[in-house]
C-alpha cells in the first residue's frame, strides 16, 4: 500500500465526541518520528495556495512572523496578564549591568569551573560568598533602580564561575536550603 494515498476517517459513532485520552496519547506517540512524504506536503501547500486572504489576516500574519507587537492583545488585554508583575530577579538578570558582571566573572576564572578543573561545559556565574537573594533581602531591594544602585550585587569579589553539576551542589542553588531565618540575622 502506497502511503499517504488514504485518508483518515473517525469512526460515525465517534464523530462529535472527544477520544479518550489515552486513546489520543496512543496516537500521537505512534505518530511521534514520522517524516511526511513530500506528496503530503505538497499536498498541504496546495491546499492553502490560491485561497484569498483578507487584508487584516494579511497584516496579523506579517506582524506575527516579524514580531511586532499587537495592542489589541498585548498588556491587560491579553489572556495571560498578571497584574504588570515581572520577578524583580528576572529583571535583574536580564538587564545589561548583570550580563556585563558575568563576563567579567567568567573571563576573571578563564571560562573554568573554580571548584573543579572544567572548561567548555555550561557554566553559572554564582554570587558567593553573599548569595542573590541574601543580597535582595539585605538591602531591602524592591526595584530596579535598587539594585543597579547596590554595590554589593555587582562587585566582582561576590561571584564565582561553576559548571552546572558543581553549581547543583551548591546549597542555594535555585533557592534551595535557603533559610531565610539565617540571611535575615546576618
Amino acid at each position: 500500500m502506497p502511503s499517504g494515498v488514504y485518508k483518515r476517517i473517525k469512526p460515525s459513532h465517534l464523530k462529535g465526541k472527544k477520544l479518550p485520552k489515552e486513546w489520543v496519547e496512543k496516537l500521537r506517540l505512534s505518530h511521534m518520528g514520522k517524516i511526511q512524504s513530500p506528496e503530503t506536503i505538497r499536498r498541504k501547500i496546495l491546499a492553502t495556495t490560491g485561497k484569498k486572504r483578507s487584508e487584516e489576516f494579511k497584516a496579523k500574519t506579517r506582524a506575527r512572523l516579524l514580531g511586532i507587537k499587537r495592542p489589541e492583545i498585548s498588556g491587560s488585554k491579553n489572556g495571560n496578564w498578571k497584574g504588570g508583575v515581572t520577578a524583580l530577579n528576572k529583571n535583574i538578570r536580564t538587564r545589561f549591568e548583570y550580563v556585563q558582571w558575568r563576563s567579567q566573572i567568567f573571563i576573571r576564572d578563564k571560562y573554568t569551573c573554580v571548584l573543579c578543573p572544567t572548561t567548555g561545559a555550561t557554566l553559572h556565574v554564582d554570587h558567593y560568598p553573599k548569595p542573590f537573594a541574601q543580597i535582595l533581602r539585605e538591602y531591602n531591594i524592591k526595584s530596579i533602580s535598587d539594585a543597579i544602585g547596590c554595590v554589593d550585587l555587582w562587585d566582582m569579589n561576590n561571584g564565582r564561575t561553576l559548571c552546572v553539576p558543581c553549581h547543583e551542589k551548591t546549597e542555594t542553588y535555585k533557592g534551595k536550603n535557603i533559610n531565610k531565618k539565617q540571611y535575615a540575622k546576618n
